[in-house]
């Protein structure tokens, strides 16, 4: 990204790359706004554990503030868990009480 041009390709909502991902949402996440490297973004990982309860895994980033939150529908979503900073990027587990 260039500092001085906030718009078009390299500004935050444009694209330079071209892998679909914003610049401004690449730069959240920690990717590269000048190397296709969307296959590397964030995910979220969901395993049923023997007892039937769930367990979320995905990755933090240092430096950002982490939070799940759930909705049986697409409004009224309550915050599983909120307010975690990491201090270097690593997997979060949540696990389904």
């Amino acid at each position: 990204m260039q500092a001085h041009n906030g718009f078009g390709a390299h500004g935050g909502s444009g694209d330079f790359d071209g892998d679909g991902l914003n610049n401004l949402y690449e730069y959240i996440v920690k990717l590269s706004p000048i190397e296709e490297d969307y296959e590397r973004g964030p995910r979220l990982d969901i395993w049923t554990l023997p007892d039937g309860k769930a367990e979320f895994r995905f990755p933090a980033l240092s430096g950002r503030l982490q939070h799940l939150e759930w909705s049986g529908g697409l409004s009224g979503w309550q915050r599983l868990m909120g307010g975690v900073t990491v201090p270097t990027d690593q997997d979060m587990i949540f696990t389904d009480q």
